[in-house]
């Protein structure tokens, strides 16, 4: 579970610093961010729990900045 947490903290810093930087500005603008899915959030393979958990709470973070 250490192991799958600090990969979603990492992978959640790493898009939801800019993000978070940005958003703001993009709102003003009608700018558009992008963050590119996976088939894998979907699909949700076994061997890859940290991957997908990862993409989920990316799409999850995009989704609320979006709104």
């Amino acid at each position: 579970m250490d192991r799958i947490r600090e990969y979603v903290d990492r992978s959640l810093v790493l898009v939801g610093t800019p993000l978070t930087a940005f958003v703001d500005l993009l709102a003003e603008h009608a700018g558009c961010g992008v963050i590119i899915s996976s088939l894998y959030v979907r699909t949700a393979p076994a061997e890859w729990p940290h991957y997908v958990s990862a993409k989920s709470a990316i799409e999850g973070l995009t989704r609320v900045a979006a709104a």
